[in-house]
């Protein structure tokens, strides 16, 4: 075996060794984040425990779409569902301490996204927020959904803040392609140089959106691969609210394309 390859393969398993705190952070809106947000929760759901958590009572999707029903409406477990909290409530904010002592092995939490300077205020700086994670064990993993100029800055905003954590740029190429500001891919690719990314091409229909506003994806559709019979056929889907070809393409793509990326960056 090559010392390279003997290399790559001792960082693969030292990364699965370590607990991820999976933080979405960023200073702009409408770019994808808590949707980005929502297939990491799914996939890595699909193979190990998880602990998920929301800090914004304002913006919900992400425990719409995971929250466990109950007799009492939406269940607030973190390890089966999604924890509620409002970061900007003193008394709320220990939840952030609850989630660091949680026997999973990763945490995402869904920050609001236009409160971090409030929140390296009430936690005394970007320092003094790192230490509270890295005291506990936790390697602190900031995906960026880019897909403006804003959340581009946002990205090298968040780069420079917390230079301890590992980054990962997500290109959300669909959507740069529906801004017009696809010319603005190769400032993005120079920025992220030798560092981690991953690119989401598929573009969501309204219809799309829509129908996973309270639900995860697979709820309205499973990929062919991932109903395969024995005879190397695949079965049909029973029941699926998706009756558009073109948006059934879509999410087989776009369902497979951030599966695949999600199991590669959070092994």
């Amino acid at each position: 075996m090559s010392k390279q390859l003997q290399a790559h393969l001792n960082a693969i398993q030292s990364q699965k060794l370590k607990k991820q705190a999976i933080l979405m952070l960023g200073l702009a809106g409408s770019v994808g984040k808590t949707l980005f947000a929502s297939r990491v929760l799914e996939e890595i759901r699909r193979v190990e425990p998880l602990d998920a958590y929301v800090a914004d009572t304002k913006h919900t999707a992400l425990f719409s779409r995971f929250g466990q029903r109950g007799v009492d409406g939406r269940h607030n477990d973190p390890s089966i569902g999604v924890k509620l909290f409002d970061i900007r409530n003193p008394e709320e904010r220990t939840v952030i301490g609850e989630a660091l002592a949680s026997q999973s092995r990763k945490i995402i939490i869904d920050f609001p996204y236009d409160s971090i300077a409030e929140l390296l205020t009430m936690l005394d700086g970007a320092e003094n927020f790192m230490e509270m994670f890295s005291y506990d064990d936790w390697q602190v993993t900031i995906p960026s959904v880019i897909a403006d100029k804003k959340s581009l800055e946002s990205f090298q905003f968040l780069k420079v803040t917390f230079p301890e954590a590992r980054h990962i740029a997500v290109i959300n190429k669909g959507l740069l392609k529906e801004k017009g500001l696809i010319s603005l891919l190769p400032e993005i690719e120079k920025e992220i140089g030798n560092g981690e990314s991953m690119t989401i091409n598929q573009l969501l229909t309204k219809n799309i959106i829509e129908l996973v506003e309270s639900r995860p994806f697979r709820d309205i559709y499973v990929p062919r691969d991932e109903r395969i019979n024995p005879d190397g056929g695949w079965f049909p889907l029973v029941d699926s609210p998706l009756t558009n070809r073109m948006d059934i393409m879509v999410v087989e793509g776009f369902i497979k394309e951030t599966r695949d990326e999600i199991n590669r960056l959070f092994p």
